[in-house]
């Protein structure tokens, strides 16, 4: 790769990245006024930091966007700033194939409709391992490394039914969490 390619890699990056400060300019009443929340103190800086890294390392729209949301919801207070420095983290851990299995988790839940007592409620709101490989076929050989990454982020949780993992051999079935659903929000929103 010569110097003209990597000047026209960054210059590609830049006008994918850009686009990050529309949102939180938004979301917060002007430039101006973003720039007054981000300086106010070290942690709002690093908050920037961590979006502003994150967005450069995609191309992927969806994924600028949400993180400029989170940007623009935390300074000005309508999220804390460690729960936009846990967001932008999962954000910035998930990719399309991730977004595919939490869709399917959370369509499933949704579509349990009526009240379920428990031991059924936790088997009518949870998908099995093989119960979304089934959903997602093209993403079976992947599906453990797509499970631990969301669950390591906690956008999604094993729900046992009061076993422990080792006490099984098995983590799952495997339900969204509110976490999840956040970053849904924020990945979905226009």
């Amino acid at each position: 790769m010569d110097a003209l390619d990597v000047e026209a890699a960054a210059n590609e990056k830049r006008r994918h990245v850009v686009p990050q400060v529309a949102e939180p300019e938004r979301l917060v009443g002007g430039l101006e006024r973003l720039a007054e929340l981000v300086t106010a103190d070290d942690a709002r800086l690093e908050l920037v930091a961590r979006v502003a890294e994150a967005a450069a390392r995609t191309t992927w729209a969806q994924k600028i966007r949400a993180l400029g949301r989170v940007l623009g919801n935390g300074p000005n207070g309508h999220a804390t700033l460690d729960e936009a420095q846990i967001l932008a983290a999962a954000i910035d851990a998930i990719e399309a194939p991730h977004i595919q299995v939490l869709v399917v988790l959370r369509n499933h839940a949704a579509a349990q409709r009526g009240d379920f007592p428990p031991p059924d409620r936790g088997k009518a709101l949870t998908l099995e391992d093989w119960e979304i490989a089934g959903r997602l076929p093209g993403h079976k050989d992947v599906l453990s490394a797509l499970l631990q990454v969301l669950s390591g982020h906690w956008l999604i949780e094993p729900v046992q039914g009061g076993f422990a993992f080792e006490q099984i051999g098995q983590p799952g079935p495997w339900a969204i969490t509110s976490l999840g659903r956040a970053c849904m929000t924020l990945l979905e929103a226009p």
